[in-house]
């Protein structure tokens, strides 16, 4: 007997088995992709605020001008990391709440009892194996 598992599915058929498990999540995964674009939308503003910052520069400019592009750099810079926050909380809270469905589903329910009621003590005095056999 062999242990291959053969050809795989095609993609679509793939993404359509796991509609059912990510259908809870969608809000959040727009959420992520709209992020996603919008932290790179603000990365890609920031030659222009440097142009404008350095062409306060010329010679006979006062410095004073330079305030406002530098002030509007700055503020880029710091909306760029907050978004940046923000997506990595959200994809990881998103991603995790996927697994976490995608692991409920795939793992028996009896498995997830029996776990449940092992005694913390278990796992620091037995082995691996004995663990797996208190499950089966």
């Amino acid at each position: 007997m062999s242990d291959s598992f053969g050809p795989p599915a095609p993609l679509a058929v793939q993404l359509r088995s796991l509609a059912p498990h990510v259908n809870g999540h969608r809000w959040a995964i727009a959420r992520v992709a709209l992020l996603g674009t919008a932290a790179p939308a603000l990365g890609a503003l920031e030659p222009l605020a440097l142009k404008r910052s350095f062409d306060t520069f010329v010679p006979g400019a006062q410095l004073s001008r330079a305030s406002q592009p530098l002030a509007m750099l700055l503020a880029l810079l710091a909306g760029k990391e907050v978004l940046a926050t923000g997506l990595d909380r959200l994809f990881w809270s998103t991603r995790l709440g996927i697994d976490f469905t995608l692991l409920r589903a795939t793992v028996p329910v009896r498995h997830r009892a029996r776990a449940a009621d092992l005694p913390c003590s278990s796992p620091r005095g037995s082995s691996g194996g004995a663990q797996r056999a208190a499950l089966l």
